[in-house]
């Protein structure tokens, strides 16, 4: 606010006006306070002129502000520039590429541990509807239920109506007394065993060296593995006929039975024994 001297007409006082307010009444004899047309042209121009001050100092400002503004990000880009460029950025680059690409992992892992502290499976039989059954119909239904961690076993108690090979017992987590729909969460690492009778705890072969060889091994293999074995090997070999096309690949070329070469059909192991089966890629 830019303030200028007038005297008054009437008294002769010295007032102090300011270019906004050109008009007004003398503090000592109260008269109005006119302004004479030649007065108020030259004061109308002092005060365009100092608006006209005011807005370059105003843009001055601003433009120094942004000059200044402009000056710090570039020395900031240019910090940072060279950083990327240090030694301590590539020595820190490596870690932090690695957390970059476990963190969303993690928090798919944190993610999957809430939803599983909520998700419940119910068991698909009784202890009771479970003896006599197929090995393989209890396990698929029990994996269909959700549960994975699955183990075969075998017992010599028949309880009097077992054959060979049905289910004589389920334990889970241990305890062989529960109820169809008994719930589990998958937090609790349910454990099941299954069962099968044998009265002398070894189970029929169902294959001699000479009905192996030749056959595709996955069936072979699912086929040793839902009468209840479960220590099976499988070894890929390489030949010329199976890279030259000129046989049949995947096929069995040698199976060996606890380490021996040579079985028959019926031969007695437990379930455990170990097999491997080999065969052409």
């Amino acid at each position: 606010m830019q303030m200028f001297e007038y005297k008054c007409k009437n008294c002769g006082a010295t007032l102090q006006l300011d270019l906004d307010h050109l008009q007004g009444y003398c503090q000592h004899c109260g008269s109005a306070v006119m302004i004479e047309s030649a007065t108020l042209s030259k004061l109308m121009m002092e005060r365009e002129k100092t608006k006209q001050i005011k807005m370059q100092h105003d843009h001055e400002e601003r433009m120094f502000d942004k000059r200044i503004e402009a000056e710090r990000k570039a020395k900031r880009a240019e910090g940072i520039k060279s950083f990327l460029h240090s030694d301590i950025a590539k020595f820190l680059m490596l870690p932090l590429i690695v957390i970059l690409c476990v963190s969303p992992m993690i928090i798919l892992e944190i993610i999957f541990s809430v939803q599983s502290a909520f998700v419940t499976y119910e068991l698909p039989f009784s202890d009771e509807e479970i003896m006599g059954k197929k090995l393989e119909v209890v396990k698929e239904t029990f994996r269909d239920a959700g549960f994975r961690n699955i183990s075969i076993d075998s017992t010599t108690n028949s309880y009097g109506i077992l054959a060979e090979g049905q289910v004589a017992e389920v334990t889970i987590n241990g305890k062989n007394a529960y109820k169809k729909g008994d719930k589990y969460k998958k937090n609790d690492k349910v454990k099941i065993v299954i069962s099968l009778y044998s009265p002398d705890g070894k189970f029929s072969f169902p294959y001699s060296k000479d009905t192996a060889i030749g056959q595709e091994y996955r069936d072979v293999k699912s086929n040793l593995e839902s009468l209840g074995f479960n220590n099976i090997q499988t070894v890929e070999k390489s030949s010329v006929a199976s890279f030259l096309s000129l046989g049949p690949t995947d096929a069995i070329t040698k199976m060996l039975v606890n380490g021996n070469e040579e079985f028959k059909i019926g031969d007695r192991y437990p379930l455990d024994v170990s097999i491997v089966l080999e065969y052409y890629d």
